[in-house]
């Protein structure tokens, strides 16, 4: 768990990613990394639709994060 004062960097984001793989797909080859990302991904989006939220809002939100989180750590 992360520190309430403490500012992720895009590396810990990306280690919560892989810890998230991990938990649901059971320590994934690097060859299979692509596929069990956008499976993951695909079921968060089917929980958004089941809960009532647009999985297209959930993309472009994330994206939206995404790229505020690189321009931050770049310095943009």
């Amino acid at each position: 768990m992360v520190e309430a004062n403490h500012i992720v960097t895009n590396n810990e984001r990306a280690a919560i990613g892989e810890k998230a793989l991990d938990a649901v797909f059971d320590h994934c080859h690097k060859e299979e990394i692509g596929t069990s990302i956008y499976d993951l991904v695909a079921d968060l989006l089917h929980l958004a639709r089941e809960n009532g939220i647009e999985p297209d809002y959930i993309i472009h939100m994330a994206q939206m994060h995404f790229d505020a989180e690189v321009e931050e750590e770049a310095g943009i």
